[in-house]
């Protein structure tokens, strides 16, 4: 998306926009219910803040918990040709404030993912005093609500979610009674987001001797998963429950991580202070050496997103001063095809502490980045207790070039906020 185009304005148009070209950054194909060869599985979350936020190459959904708001939150969409932020809701005299609103949604927002042309919302239900979780499916402008499952208070779901041309991918964990002992075992799901039909995969406890396993990845149609035993190992499975061709890799806890992109497995061993991509196709390998004496370990940094090849990492230099400890977060990209680890320099400020900024959505040329955060009085209903406001942080966006974030110019287009 050319940042600097001016697109159709209104969620209304932009949205038949997107079903005429069905053209996503996620997941996108033709409807078909029907197992294809390639069904090109991918990570529903492209953004640091992956669980209650989701773009695609038009705009941007999040959740929001408005004071005002008592007994459910609200869907905000950033249009990026318009560079404004609104209430998912097209009535100019709406309040968003009951089920009649299209960006309305009762319970606690839990994740909020975009799939072709529906947007797919995890809510978190209380209901006589038994808490429980509704899946629900909606067009891309808010409107069709539908509840596409519902997991009772014993089940929990967790970890990265993926998707094909039509299903969603994760894993449920649930109380099973097994010669009279009640067990506590995963279970790999598909989710098909337009006929709310759901399958269990794969018993995932029962294949993997019951240690606890998450799904890290994907490569072609195949679930790259983390076995959580002695060690970290890493396999593949295929999607009908199956083992995959992927070789089985074997981590240490304590000086190593891995996360997957595409056909790159990408490493970071901390006894050794360096990185390495390996291509899963060919087996080849590149090593970089960590350059900085920034804490290295496995609790003060971390792997990020991996765009255009090159793969986010966060640590954080700890100084001590007089008893006084310090902490400041730093943010590098690794690019393995120009031999560079690089410090991304773009950064805010709040409440005194310098912070990187934090990517929240990618088009394929921009990114949409939080670089600020703002005190905001919110309202809340009225009450017996006298509260009428209160302040809220909150988070600050801009859309700026992948050109630009790589090279640290800080050239936003800053998003403002109607309500």
């Amino acid at each position: 998306m050319d940042i600097h185009r001016s697109f159709s304005k209104g969620i209304l148009s932009v949205f038949y926009t997107i079903i005429i070209l069905a053209a996503f950054s996620g997941c996108t194909a033709h409807k078909n219910t029907d197992i294809q060869n390639n069904l090109n599985l991918k990570a529903l979350s492209t953004g640091q803040t992956a669980n209650f936020a989701q773009g695609n190459d038009y705009g941007y959904y999040e959740t929001a918990n408005p004071k005002r708001l008592v007994a459910g939150f609200n869907v905000l969409y950033t249009d990026y040709s318009t560079k404004n932020k609104v209430v998912l809701c097209s009535s100019a005299s709406c309040e968003h404030a009951g089920t009649s609103c299209t960006g309305y949604i009762q319970g606690t927002p839990l994740r909020i993912f975009t799939l072709k042309d529906k947007i797919i919302i995890f809510s978190l239900m209380q209901e006589n005093g038994e808490y429980f979780k509704n899946i629900i499916s909606a067009d891309l402008n808010g409107e069709n609500h539908k509840i596409l499952y519902t997991m009772n208070q014993n089940e929990s779901e967790g970890g990265e979610y993926f998707c094909d041309n039509e299903n969603i991918y994760f894993v449920i964990t649930k109380p099973v009674t097994k010669d009279k002992d009640l067990l506590s075992q995963q279970f790999l799901i598909k989710l098909n987001i337009y006929t709310g039909e759901i399958k269990e995969i794969l018993n995932l406890s029962e294949k993997f001797n019951n240690y606890y396993v998450n799904v890290i990845g994907s490569y072609n149609d195949e679930l790259i998963v983390k076995i959580i035993s002695t060690k970290m190992i890493i396999e593949s499975i295929k999607i009908d429950g199956t083992s995959g061709t992927l070789a089985k890799v074997e981590l240490s806890f304590d000086n190593s991580n891995v996360t997957y992109h595409n056909q790159y497995a990408y490493f970071v061993n901390y006894d050794n202070r360096c990185f390495v991509r390996k291509n899963i196709e060919t087996g080849e390998e590149k090593t970089l050496n960590w350059h900085s004496e920034e804490n290295f370990n496995i609790i003060d940094s971390s792997f990020g997103n991996v765009i255009d090849e090159k793969i986010l990492f966060s640590v954080a230099e700890i100084s001590n001063d007089n008893g006084i400890s310090t902490r400041k977060d730093k943010l590098y990209y690794i690019d393995f095809d120009e031999n560079k680890m690089t410090e991304i320099a773009l950064r805010y400020t709040y409440d005194g502490m310098s912070k990187p900024v934090v990517i929240v959505a990618q088009t394929s040329d921009s990114l949409l980045v939080m670089n600020g955060i703002e005190d905001v009085v919110h309202a809340y209903p009225e009450n017996d207790k006298g509260i009428i406001s209160d302040i809220v942080p909150t988070p600050q966006y801009g859309i700026l070039s992948k050109n630009d974030f790589w090279q640290s110019n800080p050239n936003y287009y800053n998003i403002s906020y109607t309500v």
